[in-house]
């Protein structure tokens, strides 16, 4: 497999998870020449991430985390962000009603803007397109395709709602997560994907691993990985360009969004 792929979501850490000599030689091994380092959840020192980030700009990508309960926390996203290698922040979709200074610091500061939610994102569909459409600048993803209230399968018809925020040009979803949801070969998931790429479109989609969150198993990432390519898990062969690719290179690397 060629080195053109992007991991647009996975971790590595020194307490949580495994330090990136072990996300390096996970790379090499599925062909993956750039990653998105995500802060998990609890950790507010961003450090090591930023460390990582600096010292490979064009290998890596950093998201960090502020406790946003804290109230210096704008002060700290204005912090983390003045050295440049920070492009986004992981915020939870339900703090957008209790700490929605902390969402517009971000916006302002020119961050995406990670959001996850372990209760799913659809119950605060109203309060995101109102911060999307007030913030246009301001690009927005939907991690794990939107998390999913598995108590749906296998048609999450809830989940359809999410479909709403297609219409605006600043949201995008992430195509990742899928053994939160369904057991391998996630064949429950295979509409939940192909209606997400339908409406958010190639440009608006990508793929992240979330290694090694999922599985300490590495083959089973390069098995999900062969589901997407070849077409088993509802991604079209001609998306493929920009859900491995494109996408993530244009949101988290500096390139210019496709038109």
């Amino acid at each position: 497999m060629m080195c053109t792929i992007i991991d647009g979501y996975c971790h590595c850490g020194l307490r949580k998870y495994r330090p990136i000599e072990d996300l390096r030689l996970f790379m090499d091994e599925l062909g993956i020449c750039r990653s998105v380092l995500v802060q998990h959840m609890g950790q507010y020192d961003n450090s090591y991430i930023e460390g990582v980030v600096a010292a490979e700009p064009q290998r890596f990508a950093g998201v960090m985390l502020v406790d946003v309960d804290s109230p210096d926390a704008c002060s700290r996203l204005g912090f983390w962000t003045e050295g440049g290698v920070f492009r986004g922040v992981r915020l939870i979709a339900s703090t957008i009603y209790e700490h929605p200074g902390v969402w517009k610091r971000a916006a302002g500061l020119g961050l995406n803007i990670v959001i996850y939610d372990e209760a799913g994102l659809v119950p605060h569909l109203d309060p995101l397109r109102k911060f999307a459409s007030e913030h246009p600048h301001c690009r927005l993803v939907l991690s794990h395709l939107g998390v999913l209230n598995v108590k749906e399968a296998p048609h999450y018809d809830s989940h359809r709602r999410l479909l709403e925020l297609a219409d605006l040009g600043n949201v995008y979803v992430q195509i990742s997560g899928f053994s939160m949801f369904a057991e391998y070969p996630y064949t429950a998931l295979v509409d939940v994907v192909r209606r997400l790429i339908e409406a958010f479109g190639p440009g608006r989609s990508f793929y992240g691993t979330n290694f090694p969150a999922v599985s300490d198993d590495e083959a089973a990432y390069s098995k999900d990985l062969e589901l997407i390519c070849t077409g088993k898990l509802g991604v079209p062969p001609d998306a493929l360009d920009d859900i491995l690719n494109g996408t993530a290179m244009r949101l988290w690397f500096h390139i210019a969004p496709k038109q």
